[in-house]
């Protein structure tokens, strides 16, 4: 979000990942997601370490919306910052995210919430816009 909103102030591309240099670092936003992000709330996040909460994502870099950048060999110096780019600004969630952990507990598996079918996941949203008045289609 922050990337986008700089993007419409700028009107142009890429603003914080050049935001220290003319070379473009896309990891400059993660930073800001996870460690510069919980800074900003008071939290001690970004870190996978015993006593953390291990909040994660499960990337399926086979998905197509990270193509061509998660088919780069590794040893490629360019591949990582395309990697990171694609992850920032081209991935689809709905299909790239396989896994979703809060708090150590898996609540996405495969693409699945766990614990709760796609019916009732469905039903509670509804209930969840009718009650905040966005209404929208059933």
């Amino acid at each position: 979000a922050a990337e986008y909103l700089q993007r419409v102030a700028a009107l142009r591309m890429g603003c914080i990942p050049r935001a220290r240099s003319e070379t473009p670092n896309p990891s400059l936003l993660f930073e800001l997601a996870t460690k510069n992000g919980g800074q900003v709330l008071g939290q001690s996040v970004g870190a996978l370490a015993p006593g953390e909460w291990a909040d994660l994502l499960v990337v399926d870099l086979a998905d197509s919306s990270l193509l061509p950048a998660s088919a780069l060999p590794s040893s490629d110096p360019e591949g990582g910052s395309a990697l990171l780019n694609s992850l920032s600004s081209a991935m689809v969630p709905e299909t790239a995210l396989s896994e979703v952990w809060v708090a150590g507990r898996a609540i996405v598996r495969h693409g699945q919430a766990e614990g709760l079918g796609r019916a009732d996941l469905q039903e509670r949203l509804s209930a969840c816009r009718a009650l905040s008045g966005l209404g929208g289609p059933e």
